[in-house]
């Protein structure tokens, strides 16, 4: 929306863009790691590293929103698009609202009216076929959200996390259900399971040690309860949100999605392909499974995720990305098996019980 502006640079809020980004996701990670730095300097007492561990990312998002408007006013990058007032974005060329403002009707100055909250689903235009025809995409939507639901529980409810008060498998996805016919009859965005959030606000919640492993978790409501009341309270500043710089918010994101790969054994595990014996970290997979079928496994792992991020940005595919996540399943479960011995996969991707259980065994048959 800035480039018609005299004086515009692609250049310069391209290399602005890519600095705001960038410092947003190292301020971040940088003030995260205060927590358990054993630096004396400025930060020396453990009550405030904590507190400027808690607010990392906020503090990140204010210190280059400041840079952004204040260092740099001549350089314009791209903020958040906000509507002015709060009403469905959907603006109606005529009364009937079938017709979108301005791209169907240019020759109008301005809107006859936002669409209503409620949609009329007995209004389909003389599309008759329209329900049927949406069986296909809708069933593929269900299967996308169905395994991000699935994924994103599992992932949260995994032992090391040392949950105490139950995973509720079936009652999250109900409300995620109900949720999403409720949303759709209103024209908002649906619900969905966030699994890096997810992730990042599980490991907020943790004290850990000095290995990065889980000691204890603070499980509680509130939190969640804070954050959606924010985000209702968020309503009332519309005009502020709007000058906040999108790269600014892709530097969290990008933060978000690196401080959660610590966890992730897919990723150390690429990590080891390119590391000596010697240097990999004493793991079960490590030290029971041989080097030759730890590349092998990761291999396949690895050759899945390209396929599907592939197939998720090209345009013509990118509807069967629901569909490619599941055929992972049987490859798992049927395919794998029969190329690869039982105990390694247990030991690659089975629970903690399986592996304990496991390696005790093995240790009684040594003895």
């Amino acid at each position: 929306k800035n480039e018609n502006e005299e004086g515009y640079s692609h250049i310069a809020t391209g290399i602005l863009s890519l600095g705001l980004a960038l410092g947003t996701a190292s301020l971040a990670s940088l003030a995260m790691m205060l927590r358990t730095t054993t630096y004396r300097g400025f930060v020396c007492s453990d009550s405030t590293r904590t507190v400027f561990s808690s607010l990392s990312v906020t503090l990140a998002i204010f210190t280059f929103i400041v840079v952004d408007h204040f260092l740099f006013p001549t350089i314009k990058t791209e903020t958040l698009n906000v509507p002015d007032e709060y009403g469905p974005t959907f603006t109606c060329c005529t009364q009937d609202c079938r017709t979108y403002w301005p791209d169907d009707c240019p020759d109008i100055d301005a809107p006859y009216w936002r669409r209503y909250f409620l949609i009329d689903l007995t209004d389909l235009n003389g599309n008759g076929w329209v329900p049927i025809g949406a069986i296909i995409p809708a069933f593929l939507a269900f299967v996308l959200v169905f395994l991000d639901d699935g994924i994103t529980l599992h992932l949260m409810n995994h032992p090391s996390h040392k949950l105490t008060h139950g995973d509720a498998y079936n009652l999250n996805t109900l409300i995620i259900g109900v949720m999403i016919g409720i949303n759709s009859l209103l024209g908002f965005p649906w619900l969905v399971s966030a699994t890096v959030r997810s992730l990042a606000h599980l490991h907020a919640m943790a004290d850990k040690n000095k290995d990065g492993k889980i000691e204890l978790l603070r499980e509680t409501r509130l939190t969640g309860l804070f954050v959606h009341l924010l985000m209702l309270c968020s309503l009332l500043f519309l005009p502020w949100l709007k000058l906040i710089p999108v790269p600014v918010l892709y530097g969290v994101f990008l933060y978000m999605g690196i401080s959660s790969l610590n966890t992730n054994q897919f990723y150390g595990r690429i990590q080891m392909l390119f590391m000596h014996p010697s240097r990999c970290p004493e793991t079960p997979y490590t030290s029971y499974v041989d080097r030759k079928t730890l590349r092998f496994y990761t291999g396949i792992q690895l050759f899945f995720f390209v396929l599907l991020y592939a197939i998720k940005s090209i345009e013509i595919t990118a509807i069967w990305f629901p569909v490619s996540i599941a055929i992972c399943i049987p490859v798992r479960r049927f395919l794998l098996p029969k190329v690869m011995a039982r105990n390694a996969l247990v030991l690659l991707d089975g629970e903690d019980h399986e592996i304990e259980k496991f390696i005790h065994d093995l240790d009684i048959e040594d003895f």
